[in-house]
């Protein structure tokens, strides 16, 4: 299975995921309008286990939006790199991540 990486915008962040996405979308919910400062955020579902930190764990930050989604980022730089769905055990990627 092919590995995809990922990085906040300084650096001190890094993920990978395995390319096995179960969905992927445009979110417009105003969580995701008021977290990018856009109209949506374009992600990707994935179960956690498929999921992992490799760089710079200590440089995250966790942000509990709802009871339904965590929201993740870089507490240096603030770019959001995924978000957790506890009830799901799914991760949703941000593709400009």
């Amino acid at each position: 299975m092919d590995m995809i990486s990922g990085s906040c915008l300084c650096g001190r962040v890094e993920f990978s995921v395995q390319d096995a996405f179960v969905y992927s979308g445009y979110c417009h919910c105003s969580l995701c309008r008021k977290a990018s400062g856009a109209s949506g955020t374009a992600i990707g579902g994935i179960p956690k286990a498929l999921f992992s930190i490799k760089k710079g764990e200590q440089h995250l930050k966790k942000f509990s939006r709802s009871k339904e989604s965590v929201s993740c980022f870089c507490r240096q730089c603030g770019s959001m790199l995924y978000g957790e769905k506890p009830a799901t055990g799914m991760v949703h990627v941000r593709y400009g991540a």
